[in-house]
């Protein structure tokens, strides 16, 4: 059964909206970054010319765009240390490479295990994304490493109805059925919600 014009003309609203919205968030963030991150160049490294070192962390909230965020970030920018890629490992065309981490199966370079990023350290990262939550964060920032720079929380948000059906899709919920069938707001959230407790 097709959609009906109203629907797709929805729909392609809808789509270039996120896509308009993703697009200044990402602006936003690109000059918070040019401020505090030397971008990439052939040459070598541009100075930021900063005298205090400054970390800014990227709390990963599910279906924010947080994943190509951090590759953007890291292709563009020295410094970059996440969960979906670091810059010393990001090649300039945007192509996901596969997963295949011997140590840990299911990880590779676009997405790099936690142990993984454990064990390259943080001490050369300006920029740290990571799917761990605001509680994991926390106790990040007072590392012994991180003691003496200012830091500055990166929290992506997105419409919150827009979120919901993003995570009801990406969990395979029919959220049409859920509403005829009615499943009142508190089952429906908690059968489509994605990784909440990163925030909690």
């Amino acid at each position: 059964m097709g959609l009906s014009r109203q629907w797709h003309a929805a729909l392609c609203f809808g789509t270039s909206f996120f896509i308009a919205i993703v697009s200044m968030w990402a602006l936003e963030v690109d000059v918070l970054l040019k401020q505090n991150l030397p971008t990439r160049r052939v040459s070598g490294v541009e100075s930021s010319g900063r005298r205090e070192p400054e970390i800014l962390f990227h709390v990963h909230v599910a279906k924010t765009a947080g994943s190509t965020l951090n590759r953007l970030i890291a292709r563009r920018y020295y410094g970059v240390c996440g969960h979906k890629g670091y810059s010393f490992s990001q090649n300039s065309e945007d192509v996901v490479r596969p997963l295949n981490d011997a140590q840990f199966p299911g990880f590779g370079l676009d997405r790099v295990a936690p142990e993984r990023m454990n064990e390259w350290g943080f001490h050369n990262c300006a920029f740290i994304s990571h799917e761990i939550g605001a509680v994991g964060f926390k106790k990040a920032v007072q590392l012994n490493i991180f003691k003496n720079a200012t830091k500055t929380g990166i929290f992506p948000c997105r419409e919150p109805v827009e979120h919901l059906l993003s995570q009801c899709n990406f969990q395979g919920v029919n959220l049409t059925s859920l509403i005829s069938n009615n499943y009142d707001c508190a089952e429906i959230i908690s059968r489509c919600s994605v990784e909440w407790h990163r925030v909690a």
